[in-house]
């Protein structure tokens, strides 16, 4: 079959998402925060091992997905950006000092918080916690 070509050819039919729809398609927090519980895991390690770069590299790593929820998740975005400015920022902070006790006293105090949001926000199911041993897919060996 070919084409008359005086006739254009017809364009593709175009659909419009509202904000609900579009929600389906973009990082909710059931996607993003696996990969956050999993950077958590690395962080902690890399700062016991004294891999700071490590440390402080996961570190805004998490940061960086909980802003994405906080974008994707508006309703979310007051919680996630309170969890940044007091938790997430301290660690990070301990880590830039190089300082382990801090750090430790700062990571697990994050810890609780993240299973106090959790209630906070319905979901008492999902307690976070630390594994007993590093992720087995990096070193954490400074260089």
């Amino acid at each position: 079959m070919t084409q008359d070509s005086a006739s254009p050819p017809t364009p593709p039919t175009r659909r419009t998402f509202n904000a609900e729809e579009l929600s389906r398609f973009v990082p909710g927090l059931g996607t993003l925060m696996p990969e956050i519980g999993t950077r958590t895991w690395k962080l902690y390690y890399a700062a016991k091992e004294g891999n700071w770069a490590m440390a402080e590299f996961q570190a805004a790593e998490i940061r960086g997905l909980m802003m994405t929820g906080a974008t994707t998740r508006p309703a979310y975005e007051s919680d996630l950006k309170s969890f940044i400015a007091e938790q997430v920022n301290k660690v990070r902070e301990a880590a830039l000092k190089k300082d382990f006790a801090e750090f430790e006293t700062a990571f697990q105090a994050m810890v609780a918080e993240a299973n106090s949001y959790h209630d906070g926000a319905g979901r008492p199911y999902i307690v976070w916690k630390l594994p007993d041993y590093p992720p087995p897919d990096l070193d954490f060996t400074p260089r």
